[in-house]
């Protein structure tokens, strides 16, 4: 019975020992910026989708620009690897304020050349596993 309960033991030790805070993948921290010619985005959401083997991160963009991606089970960092990223909401800093509080001063460039929308789709990315430089993301 001594032997059993030994062995019971045992088998309990090991399996706690694999359920620590490393389990799934190797992880590379992440941090960048994102703008839109040259400006922040603000309050948009980042999603990093691996095209290998791994869940998704996420990151929102600071008042900066800036952002720090999490991965899916709360982990900080991503996958090393590609990825496609997709961008959802967000506006250029200083811009929806202007036309928030209706200045009058506010209007947009007439002479600017008019464009399509930046892609906020499918951009690729490659994390590197042991990066030291941020992700620049330019819309």
């Amino acid at each position: 019975m001594e032997r059993i309960a030994s062995c019971l033991v045992l088998v309990a030790a090991i399996g706690f020992a694999g359920c620590g805070a490393h389990d799934g993948p190797a992880l590379a921290p992440v941090s960048g910026k994102i703008t839109v010619d040259g400006q922040p985005l603000v309050g948009a959401t980042m999603e990093f989708y691996p095209q290998q083997v791994g869940a998704p991160s996420y990151g929102r963009s600071n008042e900066d620009g800036e952002f720090t991606l999490r991965y899916s089970n709360g982990q900080m960092g991503a996958v090393p690897g590609e990825h496609r990223v997709n961008v959802l909401g967000g506006h250029v800093k200083g811009k929806a304020e202007k036309k928030k509080n209706n200045d009058p001063n506010f209007q947009e460039n007439p002479d600017r050349p008019r464009k399509g929308k930046p892609s906020r789709n499918d951009i690729p990315i490659t994390i590197e596993p042991n990066a030291k430089e941020p992700i620049e993301i330019a819309l």
